[in-house]
């Protein structure tokens, strides 16, 4: 087994609307345009195997470039976020972004689609990008990973975000949008 000082990580069921094959690809340009050595690792249920086609068709090798880790303990999810020198989460649609929040409490600075929630997620804790676009989403990765002022910027401006959210607070706005709704 390989042992790695740090990893690229994303935390994700495969579905498309997840983008990894733009993730793939972003790395694959990193990879051969920046000469990183860090890994992909990708966090979740094991991808369709056109997936396996795609990396071997850009020059990368599973298992060693890109990690599929399959479904991880939730004990364990933490350790791989603190591992992680940066969180890649371009997603094309996305509700909320639980992972994204993950990655910022463990102070890990994220990479996020500039579509849909996320943003409001994030605000200034995060660097934007355009899903579709695998050379920006290369170029901030290697930001992150070779500029030590933006990783500590990115991870302490995480940190705070998360901070913001919690359960009890999502509880209680909750209700009172119930009662809201139901005129009490």
């Amino acid at each position: 087994m390989k042992y790695y000082e740090s990893i690229i990580l994303h935390v994700s069921h495969y579905q498309a609307k997840k983008n990894i094959e733009r993730i793939i690809a972003s790395y694959s340009i990193l990879k051969k345009a920046y000469h990183v050595k860090v890994p992909l690792v990708i966090v979740g249920k094991h991808p369709v195997k056109r997936l396996y086609k795609f990396i071997y068709s850009l020059g990368l090798k599973v298992g060693e470039d890109v990690i599929f880790t399959g479904l991880v303990p939730e004990s364990i999810l933490p350790c791989l976020y603190s591992l992680a020198r940066v969180f890649v989460f371009p997603s094309l649609h996305e509700s909320f972004g639980m992972p994204v929040l993950e990655a910022m409490a463990c102070g890990t600075p994220v990479i996020v689609s500039n579509r849909f929630s996320l943003p409001e997620i994030v605000g200034a804790a995060g660097i934007y990008v355009d899903p579709l676009n695998i050379k920006e989403l290369a170029k901030a990765m290697y930001k992150v990973l070779n500029d030590e002022e933006t990783y500590r910027k990115y991870r302490a401006f995480g940190i705070n975000r998360a901070k913001l959210y919690s359960w009890r607070k999502t509880a209680l706005q909750h209700l009172i949008v119930y009662k809201l709704s139901l005129n009490i």
